[in-house]
């Protein structure tokens, strides 16, 4: 199952994608009980009240995307891209790839994910307005 949602924020793409990869960064803008470490380039561990998860990422700095693969159970994926939008400002657009395992663990799922995603997306917000405004 796929869930996808994308999100605006009133800074240019480049500064968005930025702020979102930085691992020093995500500290301030990630819900407060999710801590990333960054282990290489292309590895992270993401410790939550659930225990710690292994990930892969790819990253085209270039393209303002980033594909993830969980490396451990529930193999979870996804993609995150940034484009530009009208008036200097961008468009973030999330997908992750649930696997199906029957209808009351899929909503479950979709339901922490998009809850998680929301408060993500919104710290990212605050993180970019924060880098992005003088102030």
């Amino acid at each position: 199952m796929d869930i996808s949602d994308s999100y605006s924020f009133s800074a240019p793409a480049e500064v968005v994608f930025s702020v979102m990869t930085d691992p020093h960064r995500a500290a301030r803008w990630m819900p407060p009980d999710v801590t990333i470490e960054s282990v290489g380039v292309d590895h992270l561990h993401i410790r939550t009240g659930q225990g710690v998860q292994r990930y892969q990422i790819a990253m085209a700095p270039t393209d303002l995307h980033l594909r993830w693969q969980a490396l451990d159970a529930p193999p979870l994926h996804g993609t995150v891209s940034v484009v530009d939008a009208p008036a200097g400002s961008s468009r973030l657009y999330v997908v992750v790839t649930v696997p199906e395992g029957g209808s009351d663990r899929a909503a479950t799922d979709e339901e922490l994910i998009r809850a998680f995603l929301v408060k993500a997306v919104r710290g990212l917000g605050s993180e970019v307005n924060d880098n992005f405004n003088p102030g």
